[in-house]
């Protein structure tokens, strides 16, 4: 997917500057002990984190402590991206079920269970069903605390930044800490509301949707109708370049122009060859 590829490119590109580019490390490091207030030593090496962990890079000191970052890398073209999947009513490899990490009452599962099949039928219909949204929206405003720190850190501690590369426009990182970011995407749930229709759109940058799409791995003798595709999953989506406008305005953060090429496998790429 074009979605994880230039994800992929981000994570890489970021780690690549991190580890050799002396001037862009020391900005780096630099900008998060004077601005962002996190305890970090000069000599650091980033790499990149474990498949399925919250944090896209971890960044070691010399001590061998860790700290997490969460990068999205996108283009105001491609506004969108991954932030969680899950199933519903069974755990993951690493994630809860998220009837279990919410402890969903019986309706509120019922009301996702519904529309998800529903969903599978018809692409257009909506996620949950007038009459239950009031129950499910409650329901999520009661657990907001929890549902944010599920889809943004899910028990990593040592995740204490949330980072956007924007690739196309201004070719720069922005990086905030987690703890604000969460704050601030709280704070504009309860402002802006929880709406509902195909999706579920909390606030202005997040929305719960049910994944869809056929992968070319899943066995094709495989219903869409049947609870066990993994289309039926529910996926957490996130605008990264909204919200990071959003969060430059009230939030500290660190902005790093990077710099304009990086050395691959097939010898020297600008950004531009970089992320296509």
């Amino acid at each position: 997917m074009e979605e994880a590829e230039i994800g992929r490119k981000g994570e890489e590109a970021l780690i690549y500057y991190l580890n050799r580019t002396p001037e862009f490390k020391e900005k780096f490091v630099s900008c998060l002990r004077e601005k962002l207030h996190i305890s970090i030593s000069n000599d650091i090496t980033a790499k990149k984190a474990p498949r399925g962990y919250k944090s896209d890079i971890l960044i070691y000191n010399d001590a061998g402590e860790r700290i997490g970052l969460s990068l999205k890398t996108r283009k105001p073209g491609r506004p969108d991206d991954h932030l969680d999947r899950r199933w519903l009513d069974k755990p993951g490899r690493l994630s809860p079920s998220w009837k279990d990490s919410l402890q969903m009452p019986d309706n509120v599962y019922e009301a996702f269970k519904r529309g998800i099949m529903r969903k599978a039928v018809d692409k257009n219909a909506e996620l949950i069903w007038p009459e239950d949204q009031s129950a499910v929206k409650q329901f999520l405003l009661s657990k907001l605390d929890d549902f944010l720190e599920e889809v943004l850190r899910r028990g990593e501690p040592y995740l204490k930044l949330f980072a956007v590369i924007e690739y196309e426009q201004e070719k720069a990182v922005y990086i905030f800490r987690m703890d604000d970011v969460i704050a601030l995407i709280k704070k504009n749930i309860k402002a802006s509301g929880i709406k509902f229709g195909r999706t579920i759109r909390l606030g202005n940058f997040l929305w719960i949707q049910r994944k869809a799409g056929n992968g070319k791995r899943i066995d094709a003798r495989l219903p869409k109708t049947d609870p066990r595709h993994p289309a039926n999953q529910l996926q957490v989506k996130i605008l990264p370049i909204e919200l990071k406008d959003e969060a430059i305005k009230t939030l500290k953060f660190c902005r790093l122009d990077l710099p304009s090429g990086i050395s691959v496998q097939k010898g020297e790429s600008s950004l531009e060859e970089w992320f296509g």
